[in-house]
This record gives structure tokens, C-alpha cells and sequence, in this order.
């Protein structure tokens, strides 16, 4: 993944990235990311996850250098399915979601839904340009 320029995402893990608001003065920030899972069991749910790139916003709370988060808070989405790793498909999802990362996290911040609506929007365009 190097090759790709970010201006507004950094890695997280092996195969994923995020963009972290500043905390507000209160410490409420929101983290957008995207990442690729290779599925399988969900314990939550007693279901399967389908493998492959997935996106999300999620409300934290930064205080005195911690990090905190309410669990399922968050809202998470599959981008795109996929048989088995691809990197190329994870590049070229990482680059759009950088370019838009910022506004979605702006409006995410104040309204969750309409930001979570956003990121899906972001992806949903892609495909149809496609």
C-alpha cells in the first residue's frame, strides 16, 4: 500500500486505514476507516461475514492521550465482496475514501447517520461511474 499518496488517511493494521477528527473540547471525536476482512463467523450476530473491503464511522471519545468508544456505536458497511484478497481493489477504495474522509467525518461528528448515509454515498457513486 505504499504506493498510494494519502493526504488525510494513515494505517491501521495490516490492511486497513483511518481518519481521526480533532477532539471537540468535550474529547468527542469520529474515526471513518476502511478495511479489508477475510469474513467468516460472527459471534454477535451467529451469522457469516462475507470477505472483503468494509467502511465505517464510529463516535470516540480522545481524554488524556486514551482513546474510548461506546461498542456498536458505529456503523460499518461492505464495500465490495471479494473472492480473496486484492490489493489493487483495497488501493483503489483507500484513495476515494481519502479524498472524502475529512467531509464525512465533519458530518458524521454532528449527525452520525447523515454521515454514515455520506460514506455510503461516497462508494455508491463510484459504482455507478463504473
Amino acid at each position: 500500500m505504499s504506493e498510494i499518496n494519502l493526504q488525510h488517511l494513515k494505517p491501521k493494521g495490516k490492511d486497513g486505514f483511518r481518519y481521526r477528527t480533532e477532539p471537540l473540547p468535550d474529547g468527542k471525536a469520529v474515526e471513518v476507516e476502511i478495511h479489508y476482512s477475510k469474513g467468516g463467523a460472527n459471534y454477535f450476530t451467529g451469522g457469516q461475514d462475507p470477505r472483503g473491503i468494509y467502511a465505517s464511522v464510529t463516535p470516540i471519545t480522545l481524554k488524556d492521550g486514551c482513546v474510548s468508544f461506546i461498542m456498536f456505536s458505529g456503523k460499518c458497511f461492505l464495500v465490495e465482496r471479494l473472492a480473496a484478497y486484492k490489493p489493487s481493489a483495497l488501493r483503489a477504495r483507500v484513495a476515494l475514501l481519502d479524498a472524502h474522509a475529512p467531509a464525512i467525518a465533519d458530518v458524521a461528528l454532528v449527525d452520525l447517520e447523515a454521515g454514515f448515509s455520506q460514506l455510503k454515498a461516497t462508494f455508491a457513486q463510484e459504482v455507478g461511474n463504473a
